[in-house]
């Protein structure tokens, strides 16, 4: 028996046929699906019982007509549906009300589709902090309320900013200061290195070469693991206390070991307690920004060291990047590919001896740092930690200048 197109099936006896109205808050309970030979079917979920409706071939629609007639709303290509809920309306951040006021604003929280569409909503309010109060908060806490934490009590410190406090401090510290080479003194000595075949090794440091230092010594390994879940993209996996030892002797013996400018906890939060832990005398070391190698390029100066050299080119990107310099009549010697992680160090070693260059290009991740001080310490050769830079030359990105 059929109503409107669809067919009523009763378990074994006949039972009154109800049409049930589309606006009466139903909510779809799952996908169609098939019994035997029986047509498409549709189970629907009311308060009163379950009823089992099966379309008839005659009057076939698609669910997304259905829904969006009836006002529902359905996941995947027909919108978005959550089962047995309504959606509520998305929260505006950029409301006047909550930029420029500063008020909150009432957010609906959702509630299940049983409940009919003409019955009254139970709302909750939801009390939405502003950006900008955050910001203001987290300057606040961040500056000037360090500032008042060191003034004495009953006294005040008038018409003088934390920027104005900084600075004050900075210039009383001059003598803890450390200068680092500018990108010219590092294409000199380079360059030199290259002219006298002389070894030479510029490694540079960032989180990931932090992070591998840092595990089990001045952090937790599952700290570490928090804060590095890319470490495996980068090569390394941890715990592996040979490669933080190799890491720590490569950094040691480095020509010149780029170093992060930023003070942010990844950066140079971890740069100095690893320097100490491991009795690296940051006072000694010859040091330089970690993105000289950008720097280099910016002011033609990489371009330079490679034209009329023969280049070696070890990494992922190798092959790629030795396209785009063979493109420019830059003599590409040999070019090693891939690099899988630290565990392959040695295996890469192995084939840049059969090979004769000048300097060598190196992009591969953490490996990298451990092979550019290999290979001006082992075969008396200059190498440069190319770092992502090789990427973005090759996807053309960033042109070599």
């Amino acid at each position: 028996m059929s109503v409107r197109g669809y067919q009523f099936r009763t378990a074994g006896r006949s039972r009154k046929i109800r049409k049930i109205p589309r606006q009466a808050g139903l909510v779809h309970d799952g996908p169609p699906a098939r019994r035997g030979r029986m047509p498409w079917r549709r189970h629907w979920r009311r308060r009163a019982g379950s009823y089992l409706w099966s379309r008839t071939d005659k009057t076939r629609r698609s669910w997304g007509k259905r829904h969006r007639q009836a006002g529902r709303r359905m996941t995947g290509k027909h919108g978005n549906k959550v089962p047995g809920r309504i959606l509520p309306t998305r929260i505006a951040e950029t409301d006047v009300a909550v930029e420029k006021q500063g008020i909150f604003r009432r957010a609906e929280t959702p509630l299940h589709a049983s409940v009919l569409p003409n019955q009254g909503r139970m709302r909750q309010n939801i009390e939405v902090l502003p950006y900008e109060e955050g910001y203001r908060k987290g300057l606040y806490d961040g500056g000037e309320a360090k500032v008042e934490k060191w003034i004495p009590k009953q006294m005040v410190l008038p018409e003088l900013t934390v920027d104005d406090v900084i600075q004050a401090g900075i210039q009383s510290l001059t003598g803890s200061l450390i200068q680092i080479l500018t990108t010219a003194d590092v294409s000199q000595e380079l360059d030199d290195a290259i002219k006298n075949a002389r070894p030479f090794s510029l490694v540079r440091l960032g989180d990931g070469e932090l992070l591998t230092l840092a595990h089990d010594t001045v952090m937790s390994i599952e700290e570490v693991r928090r804060w590095g879940s890319f470490l495996p993209y980068a090569g390394v996996n941890l715990p592996d206390s040979h490669v933080r030892l190799e890491l720590s002797k490569a950094i040691s013996s480095a020509s010149i070991v780029g170093i992060p400018n930023s003070r942010h906890p990844s950066y140079q939060g971890l740069l100095f307690p690893v320097f100490r832990y491991f009795g690296i005398n940051y006072r000694t070391l010859k040091m330089t920004s970690s993105t000289v190698n950008y720097a280099l390029n910016e002011e033609g100066r990489l371009r330079q060291l490679l034209t009329g050299r023969k280049v070696l080119l070890i990494g992922n990107e190798a092959p790629g990047l030795a396209k785009h310099l063979r493109s420019l009549g830059i003599q590409v010697q040999g070019v090693i590919a891939p690099v899988l992680g630290v565990t392959d160090i040695q295996r890469v070693m192995n084939q840049i001896a059969h090979i004769e260059f000048d300097i060598a290009v190196v992009s591969a991740g953490v490996a990298a740092v451990i092979l550019c001080a290999r290979i001006a310490n082992e075969l008396g050769k200059a190498a440069l930690d190319m770092g992502h830079l090789a990427d973005k030359i090759t996807s053309g990105e960033i042109s070599l200048t």
